[in-house]
């Protein structure tokens, strides 16, 4: 009798965790996605509210120029809601039946049907004249996910029009997959769905941390090219890091570093094209880096926040991530950007007419660097040289090379309207990547393959007048500069 009650409990259980509803959203826990172009996203809900029988999910918030809600401002490039919908899109509504409703930037319908069956298909999204994306759950398969076992149902997607005929369409035969315990395994960028066709998968990425971005080790050595350029003069510095020592506190908290730094400079001015070598310094410097677990931005990756500066009471902030192949290996890299913008109301900034733009970098295992525009000048920092145990990448500065950081790549025209030629002065064909941001952060062009030609040309046809920042990196430099698309 006890092992036809054991066995009977079992079989409850197990019909139990069966019948669990599979979800799209877990609203109590951080979930990272990493795209097909290595572009990390978050998942955080803030907001949980009920409308009647609906349950309504809020994710954070991410900057979005919006000429709608923000209209009147004078402004010459769109103006910025800093309560835009995140990549999930304005909001969730989790309805009774298992129907997940998500929305895109055109406040169009994605419905996904939880609770479906195998075989059983609805309208996932309606497009002009009728059309749609058809969803049918394809499959139902137990796998384990982030190390936990879990049941995971997948959902095909096809495009069809009025009379239900195939239709083709860029994400024909993709898959979203949920999960009971989980949530999405597979999801798309729901704001942008469905021109974005990237997929995104669930990762395991940890909080990208201090201790993981100044990872450094003693015989390390790193050069950053240091370039500040006004009117008048052009400031270049090679800043040579020899890592000598390297201890951590007894509560593993802080890292201690001592660093043999050479600095090389020359100065310029245009009004002569004369180059001036200013010599070189050396010193012996110790630096201690604390908090060591702490993130290396206070924000989850599109998440819009507000920090002082110097010039403003209030600055937006936004930080991007991304998981590249560079420098022998996998690394993150964050970026901080402010792109300028002043306050107007609560939810609407505009970009003044001084555009200033700042952004810092952090390279996983690298260190960090910046950038800085305005209209009285440029500053950055970029990594020239990185050698750390057999890796090695870049051309180590011994003073003979050309000093010019501005000759790596060109971009013209300049402003560009229909079109953009990003001009590569590299010494001979090899991995690069080209990524483009815009106002907020996204990603917006991303390539990164083994490139033959001098010149890539990319079209603008589409892209909102404003500034983006183009980032170009390949195993022999890795740099950014402003672009300013005006129509």
């Amino acid at each position: 009798m006890k092992l036809l009650s054991s066995v009977a409990l079992l079989a409850l259980i197990s019909t139990l965790s069966f019948s669990q509803n599979y979800k799209t959203v877990i609203p109590d826990t951080t979930t990272y996605f990493i795209g097909n172009t290595g572009v990390i996203k978050a998942i955080n809900i803030k907001t949980i509210y009920q409308d009647g029988v609906d349950t309504v999910y809020k994710n954070f918030h991410t900057a979005r120029e919006d000429t709608v809600t923000c209209s009147g401002f004078n402004s010459y490039s769109p103006p910025i809601n800093k309560f835009g919908a995140s990549w999930l899109g304005e909001k969730v509504v989790i309805k009774p039946d298992g129907t997940n409703i998500f929305f895109n930037n055109q406040h169009d319908s994605i419905i996904i049907n939880t609770k479906a069956a195998i075989g059983e298909s609805w309208k996932l999204f309606k497009m002009d004249n009728e059309n749609y994306l058809e969803a049918t759950v394809s499959d139902i398969i137990n796998d384990t996910i982030l190390g936990i076992a879990d049941s995971v149902k997948t959902i095909s997607i096809q495009a069809k029009d009025s009379l239900n005929n195939l239709l083709p369409f860029p994400i024909n035969s993709q898959e979203i997959r949920i999960s009971k315990s989980r949530g999405f395994i597979r999801m798309f960028n729901f704001y942008n769905f469905p021109s974005d066709t990237n997929l995104y998968q669930i990762t395991d990425t940890a909080p990208f941390t201090k201790r993981d971005a100044f990872n450094y080790e003693v015989g390390d050595i790193i050069q950053i090219l240091s370039y500040y350029a006004t009117h008048a003069i052009t400031i270049t510095k090679f800043i040579h890091q020899d890592f000598l020592s390297k201890s951590i506190s007894s509560d593993s908290n802080t890292i201690f570093f001592s660093i043999k730094e050479t600095t090389h400079s020359y100065y310029s001015y245009p009004s002569s094209n004369d180059v001036f070598d200013g010599g070189h310094s050396i010193v012996t410097r110790n630096i201690s880096i604390t908090d060591l677990d702490s993130p290396v931005f206070p924000t989850l990756p599109d998440e819009t926040y507000i920090k002082p500066s110097s010039s403003n009471p209030e600055d937006l902030w936004q930080v991007s991530l991304q998981n590249q192949s560079l420098y022998c290996e996998n690394r993150r890299i964050a970026t901080d950007s402010n792109f300028g913008v002043i306050k107007e109301t609560d939810s609407c900034w505009a970009v003044p007419s001084d555009d200033i733009y700042t952004s810092y970098t952090i390279i996983e295992g690298v260190g960090s660097f910046y950038s800085e525009y305005s209209l009285g000048g440029r500053e950055y920092t970029n990594l020239h040289y990185y050698q750390s145990g057999s890796c090695s990448y870049g051309t180590l500065f011994t003073g003979t090379q050309d000093i010019n950081p501005e000759k790596r790549f060109t971009i013209y025209p300049h402003p560009a309207a229909e079109e953009v030629n990003i001009e590569l002065l590299l010494p001979s064909s090899q991995h690069v990547s080209i990524t483009i941001y815009d106002a907020t952060g996204k990603v917006i062009y991303n390539i990164s393959e083994s490139i033959q030609q001098q010149v890539v040309k990319i079209s603008t046809t589409n892209w909102s007048s404003g500034f983006y920042l183009v980032r170009v990196a390949s195993n022999k430099y890795y740099g950014t500069k402003k672009l300013l698309i005006q129509k």
